[in-house]
C-alpha cells in the first residue's frame, strides 16, 4: 500500500500537490505533528549523510537562485545573531576555528578585507576612525599597540614596526607580509618605540568630499585635494602633482622651517601662558588665606576693644553706684536723726500733757514750737528732693553704623 502511495505521488501531479498542501496545513495547525516532523528531520540530518548533503545542496541552490529567500535568510541570521548570545558565540567560535585551520578561507578573508579597504572609502575612513578612537580612549589598547597581538593568526608577538598609513603596529612576520604587498608599497614604516604611546594620526580625508582620500597637491592654490576636487575645482590648474611628488624634500623646504618655527613659538607662548596662569592660581589661593587671616586678626582686635569698652562701662557703673549709694545713705542717716529728735519731742509732749500743769504745758509748747517748725521745713525740703534712683544701659549706635568688618578688594 505504501509502495502504491509512493507510485501515485510520483505519477499524479494533482495528488502530489494535494498531499503537500495537506501536509503544510497539518504542519501549521498541529503543534505535535510539527515538533515530531522537526525531530524526525533533525534525526535524519544527523544519521543520513546523503540526506544531509542533499539538503545542504538544495539550500545553497535556493540561496543562489531565490533573492527573497536569500534576503529572508540573511535577515533571520542577523536577528538571531543580535538576540541569541549562545548562537553568536558559536558563530564567532566557528569563524575563528575555520580561520585557524583553513588557509584558503584565511587568504580569501584577508584579500576581501584588503579589497574593501582599497575600494570603499567610507569603510576605510570608518576603520581608521574606529582605530583612532580606540587608541585614544582605551589605555589597554595603547599598550597593546606596542605588544601587537596578532589575533588573525592566533599569535601573540611583540610589535617592532608601526605603519603610519594603516595606523597599526606590526610584528616581524606581519611587516614582511606588509612590505611584499604592492598595495602597501608607498606606506611609511617607523620603529614601534618612536610613537611611545602617542597616536600617529594624519588626516587623509578630503574636507570637501569626506568620502574621498587626499591624493594631490595644487601649487596654484596651495592646497591638498582629492580626485573629485581635481576634476572640478582644479581642472584648469597647471601645477597639480601627486602628494608623493610634491612632498619630496619637504623637510628642507622653507615651509617646513616656518612651521617648525611657528610650532616652537606657539609651544613657548602656551607654556609661558600656562605658567603664568598657574602662578595666578597660586597667588589667588595665597591671597585668600591672607584675607581670612586679616579678618581673624581684625576680629581679635575688635573683640579686645569691645572688652576694653565693657570694662570701662563696668567701672563707670560701679563708681556711679557707689556715689549715689553713699549720698542716699547720708540722707537716710539725717532722716533717722530727725526721726529720733521728733520722737523725743513727741514723747516729752505726751508726758507733760498727761502729767504736767497747764503752765508747764504752755512753757513746753513755746520751747518746742520753733524746733518743730525747723524740723517741718527740713522734712519738706527732703521730701521735695527725694526721687527713685536706678541705673540702666543705653546702647550706642555702633551696631547700626558697623554693618561689616570691611570689604573685599580685587587688585
Amino acid at each position: 500500500m505504501i509502495h502504491a502511495g509512493i507510485q501515485k505521488y510520483k505519477e499524479d501531479e494533482n495528488y502530489t500537490d494535494a498531499l503537500i498542501q495537506a501536509g503544510i496545513q497539518k504542519y501549521k495547525e498541529d503543534e505535535n505533528y510539527r515538533d515530531a516532523l522537526k525531530q524526525a528531520g533533525i534525526q535524519k540530518y544527523k544519521e543520513d549523510e546523503n540526506y544531509r548533503d542533499a539538503l545542504i545542496q538544495a539550500g545553497i541552490q535556493k540561496y543562489k537562485e531565490d533573492e527573497n529567500y536569500r534576503d529572508a535568510l540573511i535577515q533571520a541570521g542577523i536577528q538571531k545573531y543580535q538576540e541569541d548570545e549562545n548562537y553568536r558565540d558559536t558563530l564567532i567560535e566557528y569563524g575563528i576555528h575555520k580561520y585557524q585551520e583553513d588557509e584558503d578561507y584565511r587568504k580569501a578573508l584577508k584579500q576581501s578585507g584588503i579589497e574593501k579597504y582599497k575600494d570603499d572609502n567610507e569603510y576605510r575612513e570608518k576603520l581608521k576612525q574606529a582605530s583612532i578612537h580606540k587608541y585614544e580612549v582605551d589605555a589597554n589598547h595603547k599598550e597593546n599597540v606596542k605588544q601587537a597581538s596578532i589575533h588573525k593568526r592566533s599569535i601573540s608577538t611583540k610589535a617592532v614596526k608601526y605603519c603610519t598609513n594603516c595606523e597599526d603596529a606590526l610584528c616581524l612576520e606581519c611587516e614582511d607580509y606588509h612590505g611584499n604587498m604592492k598595495t602597501f608599497d608607498t606606506h611609511h614604516m617607523i620603529d614601534i618605540d618612536i610613537i611611545e604611546g602617542k597616536p600617529f594620526v594624519v588626516g587623509t580625508s578630503c574636507k570637501v568630499h569626506p568620502d574621498m582620500i587626499l591624493e594631490y597637491f595644487c601649487s596654484d592654490h596651495d592646497t591638498l585635494c582629492c580626485r573629485s576636487c581635481m576634476a572640478s575645482a582644479h581642472r584648469s590648474c597647471e601645477k597639480l602633482l601627486p602628494i608623493e611628488v610634491s612632498a619630496k624634500g619637504v623637510k628642507s623646504s622653507a615651509m617646513y622651517e616656518e612651521i617648525v618655527k611657528h610650532v616652537t613659538t606657539l609651544n613657548s607662548a602656551v607654556n609661558e601662558l600656562e605658567d603664568k596662569k598657574r602662578q595666578v592660581l597660586i597667588t589667588l589661593k595665597d591671597s585668600k588665606l591672607t584675607f581670612k587671616q586679616d579678618v581673624n586678626n581684625f576680629k581679635a582686635r575688635l573683640q579686645k576693644r569691645i572688652q576694653e569698652i565693657e570694662e570701662g562701662l563696668m567701672s563707670e557703673i560701679d563708681k556711679i553706684y557707689t556715689d549715689l549709694s553713699n549720698e542716699a545713705n547720708e540722707n537716710l542717716e539725717k532722716i533717722c536723726d530727725r526721726r529720733r529728735n521728733i520722737q523725743n519731742i513727741a514723747e516729752q509732749f505726751e508726758s507733760v500733757s498727761k502729767h504736767g500743769s497747764e503752765s508747764q504745758i504752755f512753757m513746753l509748747i513755746h520751747n518746742i514750737k520753733e524746733e518743730l517748725y525747723c524740723h517741718a521745713n527740713d522734712f519738706q525740703k527732703l521730701l521735695s528732693s527725694q526721687k527713685d534712683l536706678s541705673v540702666s544701659f543705653k546702647e550706642s549706635d555702633l551696631l547700626s553704623v558697623a554693618e561689616s568688618f570691611g570689604s573685599v578688594e580685587i587688585k
